[in-house]
């Protein structure tokens, strides 16, 4: 498989945040997260009030001490038919190493709660993805096709197969311009199916 070149611009250092347009083998630790599983259209109402319930309740960890890092928000993705259909997805925002409690959480929905009563469904998950490729995605959210095919290509020559759900990590959004977003683009590994 070719991996990312020093000359290819990376832009993070933390391993599991590094990126570039070459699709890079990475395998990650499992981590835990602040998550908030929905439904509906992606970026349409459903979404941006998770979104919104989300940051809410980091938000208001953080006045009390814990943090989310890097603080970038991604999400997994899945749909029974990735052509139509109504996509779930789970939100996330990466914990620090000192996550809270589930009665800190509990303590921290219920103070956000009568402005952002989803804040209630806001959780902690782990997430343990072990072995995987990821890429940057240059561009809108809906058009990571390139990125993908990426992905796939890069796993039949590691003769393995890319495992659902797709994650995405979205390291800038609004404001900016949609042209110039930029995603990390992330799949399991599987061994190929006989």
């Amino acid at each position: 498989m070719e991996v990312a070149h020093a000359a290819e611009p990376l832009l993070s250092t933390r391993g599991d945040y590094v990126a570039a347009e070459t699709p890079r083998l990475v395998t990650l630790e499992p981590a835990r997260f602040l998550a908030k599983v929905g439904k509906g259209e992606p970026g349409g109402a459903a979404f941006q009030a998770d979104v919104a319930a989300l940051f809410a309740v980091a938000g208001e960890l953080a006045r009390r001490g814990v943090a989310t890092e890097p603080g970038f928000l991604e999400a997994l993705w899945w749909t029974p038919d990735v052509t139509r259909g109504t996509f779930t997805w789970e939100l996330l925002l990466r914990l620090a190493d000192a996550a809270p409690g589930r009665i800190a959480l509990a303590e921290a929905a219920a103070a956000v709660a009568e402005a952002t009563p989803l804040a209630r469904e806001v959780r902690i998950q782990e997430l343990a993805e072990g072995e995987c490729l990821q890429t940057l995605h240059r561009g809108a959210y809906d058009a990571v096709g390139p990125a993908v095919a990426r992905l796939e290509a890069a796993a039949q020559e590691e003769g393995r197969r890319l495992a659902p759900p797709i994650h995405e990590i979205y390291l800038n959004g609004p404001p900016t311009p949609p042209d110039a977003f930029l995603t990390i683009v992330r799949h399991p590994l599987a061994p190929l199916e006989h």
